[in-house]
């Protein structure tokens, strides 16, 4: 296993995603998360972009992203000196854990970041290497001081 990985969220951003999942219940809301890598283990959120779900299955328990909204962040990133570094999305009722199709769908080293409308917020990863083995990503509100890992 890993060291411990980093997300840092601001309260701000945090608080914004939490009343995007309000206001999408009792769909799932979601979106892409854009900022920059701090060393191997961390990753500073800047901004967050919301986008439409796209899903054409029950809203209610999937989302999706259209690829064409993930080119258009990842461009207006790269114009910011930012990347893509994860997704974003609701669980209206249920836990914050990732379901067997946020698993099975989730991009190796990508942020995912889950919601409850409640105002929980969780994150966690999938190995880079491919395995099935989850990490939790434990969610700072601050950015880290330069320098720090």
């Amino acid at each position: 296993m890993s060291a411990a990985r980093s997300l840092y969220l601001s309260t701000a951003d945090r608080n914004q995603l939490v009343r995007e999942a309000a206001v999408a219940y009792p769909e799932e809301c979601c979106g892409i998360l854009l900022g920059r890598r701090q060393g191997t283990e961390s990753k500073v959120v800047e901004e967050t972009r919301a986008v439409p779900n796209t899903s054409t299955m029950d809203r209610r328990r999937s989302y999706a992203i259209d690829p064409l909204a993930v080119l258009a962040a990842r461009d207006h990133g790269r114009s910011a000196g930012r990347e893509v570094i994860g997704f974003y999305h609701s669980h209206p009722d249920a836990g914050l854990r990732p379901s067997a199709r946020d698993r099975a769908e989730a991009w190796p080293d990508a942020s995912y970041v889950i919601i409850s409308p409640r105002g929980g917020v969780a994150c966690w990863e999938s190995r880079a290497d491919g395995g099935a083995a989850l990490e939790a990503v434990a969610v700072h509100d601050a950015a880290p001081l330069p320098g720090d890992p």
